[in-house]
């Protein structure tokens, strides 16, 4: 039976497939702030697993989309914040367990709130900001310029994805970012921003998309060159190769919260 409270409904999906046929065109309405869960969508392919995943309707309409990942996170999806009290109320009566949470920085602190977790030291919490950026036009191009990382630049792109999470990732180890980093080396979408001398100053990628846009990852300038506003011409670099692989508009995703960052 699934439960109902005030009026609304949680329906639970056997498979992250059937979950995400019925969700998608919810997750399309706040795409950016969504992206996550096409990523676990990729993660996903071909893989069975017993993690819950499930939808809040009302009036029949889905206000609210939520997963435990691979990682034994709980995925929020954008939603209106009162939702989220629905969420809790629902996994306390089923006893469903998750390791952390994470997802919109508003849905996040809401649900921590609500179920108590500010006070559980095991809790492990991810807030993150999305921002929109629409592909570089009339980008004035310089003698800086993006090179793509190969086998040869691999071993320094190896060390920055290893510094990038000792300077934005308070309990995570480096493996998963390398994976990352790895990854999109092979398929040609990790870069490097090599200055006028011919030096390479910072990196970013490519690492996912949805369906319209790509998600910057892994913005990362050397320690040695910050205060520069090189990570701005890094991104403004990378909007224009997006543009010029026909994307609109990029994400710019940050799981972490700095007032720097």
């Amino acid at each position: 039976m699934i439960p109902k409270l005030n009026g609304t409904r949680i329906q639970p999906y056997p498979t992250f497939f059937s979950f995400k046929k019925r969700s998608e065109s919810f997750w399309l309405e706040e795409e950016s702030q969504n992206n996550l869960f096409w990523e676990e969508s990729y993660f996903r392919a071909g893989m069975s697993s017993s993690k819950w995943r499930g939808n809040l309707f009302s009036s029949g309409n889905i206000e609210l989309s939520a997963a435990i990942t691979q990682s034994s996170y709980l995925l929020l999806s954008f939603c209106e914040i009162e939702k989220i009290d629905l969420l809790i109320r629902y996994f306390k009566r089923a006893d469903i367990k998750f390791s952390g949470v994470l997802g919109p920085a508003s849905a996040v602190a809401r649900f921590c709130r609500g179920a108590n977790l500010e006070s559980t030291p095991s809790a492990k919490v991810k807030k993150f900001r999305i921002l929109e950026k629409p592909s570089s036009q009339g980008f004035e191009m310089d003698d800086w310029k993006l090179q793509r990382v190969g086998d040869r630049e691999w071993p320094r792109a190896r060390i920055w994805a290893i510094q990038f999470v000792e300077d934005t990732m308070t309990f995570s180890n480096p493996a998963p970012t390398i994976s990352l980093a790895k990854k999109m080396m092979k398929k040609g979408d990790l870069f490097f921003l090599i200055n006028e001398r011919g030096e390479a100053c910072a990196m970013a990628g490519f690492g996912r998309k949805t369906p319209n846009k790509l998600v910057i990852n892994m913005v990362f300038v050397s320690r040695g060159q910050r205060g520069h506003g090189l990570g701005k011409h890094l991104v403004q670099h990378m909007l224009n190769e997006a543009r010029l692989r026909k994307y609109s508009s990029c994400i710019l995703f940050s799981d972490y919260e700095n007032p720097d960052n």
